[in-house]
C-alpha cells in the first residue's frame, strides 16, 4: 500500500515490469480544499502495461458547496447578485462560464503533459443539490522502458448538475 496524499514522491518500482490486469484499478482519495492525491509511478528498469484503469476522475480539489465557490487556484466562481449560477473549475483548460456574468469560470494553470497540480473544483448554484463537482486529480506514469495502453488511464471530472462543471 502507497499513500500518496501530501507527496509528491513517487512509488518506485526499481526492478521488474508494472501490470495492471483487466479488471485492477490504480486510484487516490479525493482531494479537499486544501489537500488532494496522486498516482505517480516511476518504473526503474522494467516496461508498463495497463489492461485495467488508472482512475484520477474527479479525484482533484473539492466542488464548492450550495451557494459557494469551488477550490484550488482555477477555481469555479460563485455569483450571489444574480440568478445563483456557479462557474466550472479551470486546469490546463479554463472552466466553463455560468449562466450569469459574474458566475466565472477558473483560470488555466499547470500542465495538461507533466501535471503537478489537480484540476480545481466548479462552484456551487442556488438551490438544493446544485454542488459544485471535484477537479480530476493527477496521474504521473514514468518508465525506462515501454508503456503498453490497453485499458483506460483518466483524470477528467464528472460532468455538473446544471452549469457547473469542474476541470
Amino acid at each position: 500500500s502507497y499513500d500518496a496524499v501530501g507527496t509528491s514522491a513517487p512509488l518506485v518500482l526499481d526492478a521488474g515490469n508494472l501490470i495492471v490486469d483487466a479488471g485492477a484499478t490504480i486510484t487516490h482519495t479525493v482531494g479537499t480544499t486544501a489537500v488532494v492525491g496522486s498516482i505517480y509511478i516511476d518504473v526503474q528498469t522494467g516496461s508498463v502495461t495497463i489492461d485495467g484503469t488508472v482512475d484520477a476522475k474527479s479525484k482533484g480539489f473539492a466542488g464548492g458547496g450550495v451557494a459557494s465557490d469551488g477550490s484550488g487556484t482555477g477555481k469555479g466562481i460563485y455569483d450571489s447578485g444574480n440568478s445563483g449560477n456557479g462557474g466550472g473549475g479551470g486546469h490546463a483548460g479554463a472552466g466553463g462560464q455560468g449562466n450569469s456574468a459574474g458566475s466565472t469560470g477558473g483560470g488555466t494553470y499547470g500542465s495538461s503533459t507533466a501535471p503537478v497540480t489537480a484540476g480545481s473544483g466548479g462552484a456551487g448554484g442556488f438551490g438544493a443539490n446544485t454542488v459544485g463537482t471535484v477537479g480530476g486529480g493527477i496521474i504521473r506514469i514514468n518508465s525506462r522502458g515501454n508503456i503498453a495502453i490497453g485499458g483506460t488511464i483518466q483524470a477528467n471530472t464528472a460532468s455538473g448538475l446544471v452549469i457547473t462543471t469542474s476541470g
